[in-house]
């Protein structure tokens, strides 16, 4: 065999194999690709789940805190002595600086905040509907929120947010009376 000729054949199998190469390459970028496309979406459900799992527990933790069971057991409880006048009842005592009032509107102020969280996290995409409304509906009666706290706050709108006295600074006390 010549030299050139072998130098030549040389030269044939290497571009053969460069070209085989070469085409499992592309092939393998594509299907290396495609799995790593595959893992981002994975791991993004799997971390919103996980997000929304831990927005769940601390919802929970703070709705079997002593505070809420404090504040809504004190808005139902005001709810149920002053029955359909109960809006009108509160308001006028906060225009009158009646501490009582003011006991309301702080329990009134702690669950609205709850509320008020879970929907902006809902607005932003953070927590889906389905567990905005599973925190909504956790209270056992799911129109708690809609006729009590939306109600009382409501009040504030109607009103146009008059200046109401600031109530004297003290401890609140787990037994004020209501």
């Amino acid at each position: 065999m010549e030299p050139l000729t072998a130098i030549y054949e040389a030269g044939q199998a290497l571009s053969v194999f460069w070209g085989w190469l070469f085409e499992a390459t592309k092939d393998l970028s594509l299907v290396i690709s495609l799995f790593a496309v595959a893992i981002s979406i994975l791991a993004w459900f799997f971390t919103k789940r996980m997000a929304q799992g831990h927005f769940f527990a601390e919802f929970l933790r703070e709705y079997s805190n002593y505070d809420m069971c404090r504040y809504v057991r004190r808005l139902m409880e005001w709810q149920d002595k002053h029955g359909d006048t109960f809006i009108d009842d509160w308001w006028k005592g906060l225009l009158k600086g009646e501490p009582k009032a003011y006991a309301i509107d702080k329990a009134r102020r702690y669950i609205s905040s709850y509320f008020y969280r879970t929907e902006e996290l809902a607005k932003a995409g953070l927590i889906s509907k389905s567990l905005k409304d599973k925190i909504f509906n956790q209270l056992g009666n799911k129109d708690f929120k809609k006729y009590v706290v939306d109600a009382m706050s409501n009040k504030f709108a109607e009103e146009n947010y008059p200046i109401i006295a600031e109530e004297p600074l003290k401890e609140d006390n787990k037994n004020e009376a209501l």
